[in-house]
């Protein structure tokens, strides 16, 4: 497993947690965060993730704060929110403060979230890639 394409999901509920880590913990290489808070000491610790998969409902930070955050502090990584909420004001919010690249309503086919986050990677490396062309070239003028 690619350690770079690492998928953190992050929910306060921990059989939810333990079952997408059975679910996807063969296919990916999954991290869970029990809560905001673990996600951000996680990020705070210095460790990166490709996406970012996080319930919208959850104490403390909900997940709209929580994607905002990783988009200011870690932009490269995809962004996926979960809801069980039919609240469009919390669509809007996430999308404009989190700059999600998926946002999903509960419940979900499993099927489905894995079609998301073979997107979501694939995104990942897309960029991935262009930020490394634009790194290389960068160096190469200023080396010339």
């Amino acid at each position: 497993m690619n350690e770079e394409e690492r998928i953190l999901f992050v929910d306060d509920d921990a059989n939810l947690l333990a079952s997408f880590n059975r679910q996807f913990g063969r296919r990916f290489n999954v991290v869970t965060a029990t809560g905001a808070e673990e996600a951000l000491k996680l990020l705070s610790e210095g460790q990166h993730f490709a996406v970012i998969v996080s319930d919208m409902r959850m104490r403390g930070i909900d997940g709209a704060r929580l994607l905002a955050e990783f988009n200011r502090r870690a932009p490269g990584t995809m962004r996926i929110l979960l809801t069980g909420l039919n609240d469009q004001s919390i669509a809007v919010r996430a999308i404009n403060e989190g700059h999600v690249f998926s946002f999903l309503n509960k419940p979900i086919e499993l099927d489905e979230l894995q079609s998301r986050l073979e997107d979501a990677l694939a995104h990942w490396r897309i960029r991935k890639n262009e930020r490394e062309f634009i790194d290389r070239t960068v160096n190469d003028i200023v080396l010339s």
